[in-house]
């Protein structure tokens, strides 16, 4: 997860990380574009989502997210066209439709003047299907994370170092502010999930947490656990956020998300503990294999038997010098 921003991938779902019933060229696509998102590089990600709506690719939350990629280029008509082919699919959801409005990736195109159209059918959706959310707590979570992707896309857009070192220390004290009132959250109602919040509002735990301190991590760890056994936490998030708790502490990742890049800016899996029994591990939540995952967020072949001859000198570089 960069430093920027979240993707509608990591929102709504993602061909990241999870098998897929599409055909394998479909899916790699999918996936390609949800990588490309992940590395900003949003003009690439759009050929990749239209290529697969080309070949009858027909999950519509990802209309969203070439929306949003087109935005991010500032192709605002082809964004428009985007969201109101997703405000005209069957069943538009109302949590995907309430994005549009707080997202700040979609701030310039609402500034457009077509964007007055969408805006009316916006708001008959959401009236029309409001659904029974605790709302006050829901509205603070939107609230918290719309200051924690705002900061970062002020930050990504910076155009001087005087400028990023002012937004990091802003992001500092909303991180830390955040923080707080995400604790407080956490010790009055538990780890609330979509049914109890919204998909999106709950998406604002799984961020603030990854980036609290250890300790904070650390304490949270097993109501993490039991959220994603009920439901309530992705375990595509779980498991980058236990990964990067493992790491944190000087130790072998569990999972196998963590992949940093080497001192010729080549993608490494970071160690992961007991090599062997990985893919049983993330079959266990639901995880593709991690050959595939590899794959899939560096555009290159992954293998098993190759990583485990490096691996001694993988421990040694990035845990034993530690």
């Amino acid at each position: 997860m960069n430093r920027m921003l979240i993707s509608t991938a990591l929102l709504f779902g993602s061909a990241l990380g999870f098998a897929q019933t599409d055909s394998v060229s479909i899916e790699k696509l999918i996936a390609k574009g949800d990588s490309l998102v992940i590395q900003q590089e949003f003009s690439l990600a759009l050929t990749a989502y239209e290529s697969a709506f080309d070949k009858g690719y027909n999950k519509v939350e990802y209309y969203v997210a070439a929306a949003m990629c087109a935005t991010m280029e500032e192709k605002y008509e082809v964004a428009i066209q985007y969201v109101e082919k997703y405000l005209n699919s069957k069943e538009p959801n109302p949590e995907v439709v309430n994005f549009f409005t707080v997202s700040p990736q979609f701030a310039k195109l609402t500034q457009q003047a077509e964007w007055k159209k969408i805006e009316t059918k916006l708001l008959e959706i959401q009236k029309n299907k409001r659904v029974k959310y605790n709302q006050a707590l829901s509205n603070e979570l939107m609230s918290i994370l719309y200051s924690d992707q705002q900061v970062r896309q002020e930050y990504s857009e910076a155009n001087s170092p005087t400028e990023m070192k002012l937004l990091s220390e802003k992001m500092k004290s909303i991180d830390k502010e955040n923080h707080e009132k995400i604790t407080h959250i956490l010790d009055t109602y538990g780890w609330v999930g979509a049914e109890e919040v919204g998909e999106t509002a709950s998406l604002a735990l799984f961020l603030v947490m990854q980036h609290a301190d250890l300790y904070t991590q650390i304490k949270y760890r097993p109501m993490m656990e039991q959220a994603v056994m009920n439901g309530k936490l992705r375990p595509d998030n779980f498991a980058l956020l236990i990964d990067r708790i493992e790491i944190r502490q000087n130790r072998p990742q569990i999972y196998g998300t963590q992949i940093i890049p080497d001192d010729s800016n080549e993608p490494v899996v970071y160690p992961i503990k007991y090599i062997d029994e990985v893919d049983v591990r993330r079959n266990e939540l639901g995880l593709v294999p991690l050959s595939v995952y590899v794959e899939q967020m560096t555009g290159k072949p992954w293998n098993k038997v190759e990583y485990k001859k490096q691996l001694p000198q993988l421990e040694k570089r990035y845990i034993l010098k530690k």
